[in-house]
């Protein structure tokens, strides 16, 4: 179990709210992608998925390389720099999804 004065120090408690954030959001967008894209534009699940699967590819392929950009930039500057590219990404999400939208 995690001692729950550990989220007092601020270097782990800002690091564990950004990440819980950043998956809230991350997972919110999932399921929203998926509601809009089985009921607004008519796929199935499976087609869904399918579409949905570039976003899991282009994680694997991310994920291994962040401790290299982490170790050249530093902790807060790539987190600030994921926070910031997942924020523009919903907003083009946002902003450019309607109901005309093609894929």
């Amino acid at each position: 179990m995690l001692d729950p004065r550990d989220f007092l120090i601020p270097r782990f408690g800002l690091g564990a709210l950004t990440i819980t954030i950043a998956f809230m959001a991350m997972f919110g967008m999932f399921f929203l992608m998926t509601l809009y894209m089985q009921f607004v534009l008519g796929w199935s699940p499976l087609g869904t998925a399918v579409r949905l699967l570039p976003f899991s590819v282009v994680m694997i392929i991310i994920a291994p390389r962040n401790p290299k950009l982490t170790d050249r930039l530093g902790t807060g500057r790539t987190v600030a720099i994921g926070v910031l590219i997942q924020s523009l990404g919903f907003l083009i999400a946002a902003v450019g999804l309607s109901e005309d939208s093609s894929y």
